[in-house]
């Protein structure tokens, strides 16, 4: 389900959030939290946003934009923590080979 993963076979940031929130509706809770410890915070954050817009129908601020930041700051910390602990060895740190770039710059390579 993820774009990026699927075009370049790397997992971004978010990769697991998808399956952490299905992990966790059907009862397992502690597979949910491995596959993406800050799924809750995600969840939270769009509903956040979606009462920020659409509903209080505000524009945004000084302090949304710092809140913004500190969301996406704390994913990419946390992606590189669970980058160097994860790298290779269980979903959704996985390389796919058979994403769109890497079947096409291997099958341009020479060979």
């Amino acid at each position: 389900m993820c774009v990026f993963k699927a075009l370049f076979g790397l997992p971004c940031p978010g990769c697991g959030l998808t399956r952490a929130n299905l992990l966790f509706f059907t009862g397992h809770f502690s597979e949910a939290f491995f596959m993406h410890p800050l799924f809750l915070l995600a969840d939270a954050y769009l509903l956040y946003l979606i009462w920020f817009f659409f509903i209080k129908r505000k524009k945004a601020t000084k302090s949304f934009w710092i809140l913004c930041l500190s969301v996406i700051a704390l994913y990419l910390t946390v992606f590189i923590i669970r980058a160097a602990l994860l790298w290779g060895k269980c979903e959704p740190f996985l390389f796919d080979p058979n994403a769109f770039f890497p079947r096409l710059f291997s099958q341009a390579a020479p060979q």
